[in-house]
């Protein structure tokens, strides 16, 4: 059955931290989802996902969005999905 190509077990390891990430600044930061959600443009729903890791590749423009909502920078990002990677 063809369907949407499924993250390698690298990518779910980055995908979970960039989840913690995500969820632990808003939460350091003491901003609820919805203000989260508005500032980036995007749903609750979207939020709630990759808080929750369901969905596992967000796309770029969609991190992006969030990085801007929560004041984080796309250094913070790399270093948080390239932990397993010691060549990067």
């Amino acid at each position: 059955m063809a369907g949407r190509k499924q993250a390698g077990d690298s990518w779910l390891g980055a995908s979970r931290r960039l989840a913690e990430l995500i969820l632990n600044t808003r939460k350091a930061q003491q901003q609820s989802q919805e203000a989260i959600a508005r500032k980036a443009g995007l749903a609750l729903s979207t939020v709630r996902k990759i808080e929750t890791n369901a969905i596992q590749e967000p796309g770029v423009f969609t991190v992006l969005a969030l990085l801007h909502a929560l004041d984080l920078s796309v250094d913070k990002l790399r270093d948080v999905t390239c932990e397993d990677d010691a060549t990067v």
